[in-house]
């Protein structure tokens, strides 16, 4: 079984583009709810990766 290549790839606010956070290519995210700091509006983080 062969390891993913790992890459880490920065997350950014849909609304204004601001950096948020750093995720790796291994990871799946469903329903997780974050503010943003820089346009203070809520945002619904939703990750698959392939």
């Amino acid at each position: 079984m062969e390891k993913p290549p790992y890459k880490r790839i920065w997350y950014a606010c849909p609304y204004c583009g601001k950096r948020l956070f750093i995720y790796d290519n291994t990871v799946l995210v469903k329903g997780v709810y974050i503010k943003c700091k820089g346009c203070n509006k809520e945002i619904k983080v939703q990750i698959k990766v392939h």
